[in-house]
């Protein structure tokens, strides 16, 4: 089955968004210790029985930087009743940022619909799953 690219007039979805990403849009092993979670907001003509795949490419560095391809993540999920109003979430597991280490992620999803096929904007986060050291508590030698 061919899927037909989406037309240059088609505009792009909104891109995924990182929930557990902080307010330097980095993710870190404090807030996800297990792996992250993105978000696919509902889409313009959403449909229950569409299908929604998410890609995420690595990157060795925070920006240029050259693709890890054993750290891609790709899923796929159905719309069902539910996902109208609350959308979709996808889980990444801890694997796929440790093997980062420290670089960057770019997101993306596509919509198919039929034949029919429509993309989302990128989003970029930092990844940073390096170890930092907490201060060790007060009294402590």
């Amino acid at each position: 089955m061919t899927l037909s690219n989406s037309t240059p007039k088609t505009k792009l979805l909104s891109a995924p968004f990182f929930p557990q990403a902080n307010s330097s849009n980095s993710i870190s092993p404090i807030l996800s210790p297990m792996g992250t979670c993105l978000k696919v907001r509902p889409y313009p003509a959403m449909k229950v029985g569409d299908t929604v795949m998410l890609c995420v490419t690595f990157f060795d560095r925070a920006t240029a930087g050259q693709p890890i391809p054993e750290a891609d993540f790709v899923q796929t999920q159905l719309v069902m009743r539910q996902n109208m109003k609350l959308g979709l979430y996808f889980f990444v597991p801890k694997e796929h940022l440790h093997a980062v280490g420290y670089g960057r992620a770019e997101a993306h999803y596509r919509v198919i619909q039929g034949k029919r096929e429509r993309c989302s904007c990128t989003k970029c986060v930092v990844v940073d799953m390096r170890s930092h050291r907490l201060c060790p508590p007060l009294g402590a030698a």
